[in-house]
């Protein structure tokens, strides 16, 4: 993982406002209370393969994901890291390593070349929770995102085969992050075989075939900006008969 110079995006106090609102957690905000925020945030575009957050570090930031994905990593000195989550636009991640003033206990990756997350200080948080009941409220919103999010990983490594497994990472991609296009769900946001493959758990040349023939079938394309689920329930097929 690599920890290069960041390239923070110039924005306007509206423009991170507008990135606020985007999240669950500032959802029903005030205008007021989104501009205290906003003076305590900074957009900012990671490369592929950055370390926002890095495991064992002092947690001081959380950040809103705003463009792409950032993969949730967890290390071990005697295995491959793994990826035990992924989270997209709108979604929250750090935040239960602020709630416990403690360190993180995990590694937030940037997780596709498209990326860019508005990093927020912890005390804009902090301090307001004792004080706003709404926003302690959307606090427990992101948690149960987190634990929704942690148990498709359980699922997919709890599948008896790889077929059942890509096909419960594609469907609950396309519930979080997709959009309806004429009887197919388009999921904006890149992503690589080799990702894929360490999602799973599986050999890369496993993957690219398999998805050769899901293409061929008609039922998921894999293009370079978008995943497109053009048979969904070809989809949920798989997942329920692998």
């Amino acid at each position: 993982m690599t920890r290069a110079v960041l390239k923070w995006i110039e924005a306007t106090p509206s423009e991170r406002v507008a990135d606020l609102r985007q999240s669950t957690l500032y959802a029903r905000a005030t205008e007021a209370q989104l501009l205290a925020v906003a003076e305590r945030a900074r957009r900012v575009r990671l490369p592929l393969g950055y370390e926002l957050f890095r495991f064992g570090e002092p947690a001081t930031q959380f950040a809103i994901v705003l463009v792409g994905l950032v993969e949730i990593h967890r290390y071990a000195p005697d295995r491959e890291d793994a990826i035990l989550g992924l989270f997209g636009p709108t979604d929250t991640v750090g935040l239960p390593a602020i709630l416990e003033r403690g360190h993180y206990p995990i590694s937030v990756v940037a997780g596709t070349r498209s990326c860019e997350v508005l990093t927020v200080e912890a005390a804009a948080l902090l301090d307001r929770m004792p004080e706003d009941a709404q926003l302690s409220m959307a606090v427990t919103q992101v948690l149960l995102e987190h634990i929704r999010a942690l148990r498709t990983k359980i699922d997919i490594l709890s599948c008896a085969n790889l077929s059942r497994g890509l096909a419960t990472l594609f469907l609950d991609l396309g519930r979080r992050f997709g959009r309806a296009e004429q009887g197919q769900i388009v999921v904006p946001i890149e992503l690589s075989r080799t990702r894929l493959a360490q999602i799973l758990g599986a050999r890369e040349e496993t993957v690219i075939r398999m998805l050769g023939r899901w293409r061929d079938a008609g039922w998921v394309t894999l293009e370079r900006q978008r995943l497109v689920l053009a048979d969904p329930q070809a989809v949920s097929k798989l997942r329920a008969e692998g």
